[in-house]
């Protein structure tokens, strides 16, 4: 996968619907294609940009599928009917169809996502309003697993530590929790130590 577009960053939309690209994106677009284009379009709530050569190979898939549901036709009526092929003018600007404004609930203010092959746009406020639920279940349903099982015992060791520093409990299955006594002269080990869990922690995650 080629890391194209990687920043990402607010923006506003002018009264014509266009969008400044930061200068990445459009390197990003000219080193992507060769028209240095990209099509837009809208689904579940916010517009995705792709590269031409991407773009006809997420088409070729939708219409390879066969005896297709009535939700699969909708859908497919919908983003490949109301996609655009946009290029930067001049000034780094694409100008976004109003169809498209309306369809993914743009305001002026919109987040750019950048997703390594391809881009987001995103009205701010919904954006900022996402439910971050934890979807750790849902990834590793689907073959993703965020965190490895052994690290996230690690994860979770370290955990009950930091949150135990006081009396450093140790825990262990089916095991009750007792305090080990600290004499004095090992105080002062114990900051050096949760430093060290934090730094695991964080990269861990």
């Amino acid at each position: 996968m080629e890391k194209l577009f990687k920043k990402s960053i607010s923006r506003s939309l002018d009264a014509k619907g266009r969008l400044m690209l930061p200068p990445e994106y459009r390197e990003g677009l000219a080193n992507g294609s060769e028209q240095g284009t990209c099509w837009i379009t809208c689904s579940n709530g916010r517009l995705v940009a792709k590269l031409p050569q991407d773009w006809d190979a997420f088409v070729e898939t939708l219409n390879g599928i066969r005896n297709p549901t009535r939700q699969i036709i909708q859908y497919r009526a919908k983003v490949i009917g109301s996609a655009e092929e946009l290029a930067p003018d001049s000034q780094g600007r694409i100008r976004i169809p109003q169809h498209l404004i309306q369809a993914a609930g743009l305001g002026k203010d919109v987040m750019l996502l950048g997703m390594y092959d391809k881009f987001e746009i995103w009205d701010l406020e919904t954006f900022n309003n996402i439910d971050t639920d934890d979807v750790s279940q849902d990834l590793v349903d689907r073959g993703v697993n965020p965190i490895p099982k052994c690290q996230r015992q690690v994860f979770t060791a370290c955990c009950v530590l930091i949150d135990h520093t006081d009396d450093l409990l140790i825990q262990r299955p089916g095991i009750d929790c007792h305090p080990l006594p600290l004499v004095p002269e090992d105080l002062r080990h114990v900051g050096q130590i949760v430093f060290l869990l934090r730094i695991l922690v964080f990269q861990l995650i």
